[in-house]
């Protein structure tokens, strides 16, 4: 997905049993960084696919399958699933509570961090 500032979020995904496995943490990053690692070919979808095609054509050449644009926006229901699915999980495991998980920083926590506190 599309990060803003010339990077991207991603995760690396196989597919097990009929079902997919994350296979490592979310990551942000600028597209030659996270696709720098991929060796063999790997489906590559989301809003970010459009706005740096060519760069991802570039770093990954035939071992990026760019999927067709239909599919690179996530649909209602499917989003609707994984959460349903992600709160069921959570419930087993006695959490009962689905909270957002920030891969990055907001522009905002950045510029509170580089203000000085003693400066009035």
């Amino acid at each position: 997905m599309d990060a803003r500032k010339g990077e991207v979020y991603a995760a690396f995904f196989r597919e097990s049993n009929g079902r997919l496995e994350r296979m490592g943490n979310e990551q942000v990053g600028a597209p030659e960084a996270i696709l720098r690692v991929i060796g063999s070919p790997h489906l590559v979808v989301g809003d970010a696919v459009e706005i740096y095609e060519e760069r991802i054509r570039a770093i990954a050449g035939d071992y990026a399958v760019l999927a067709p644009r239909d599919l690179h926006f996530p649909r209602a229901s499917v989003v609707a699933r994984l959460a349903r699915n992600s709160l069921q999980a959570a419930s087993r495991d006695g959490q009962g509570r689905v909270v957002p998980h920030y891969i990055r920083q907001s522009d905002a926590e950045l510029r509170i961090k580089r203000v000085d506190p003693t400066e009035g």
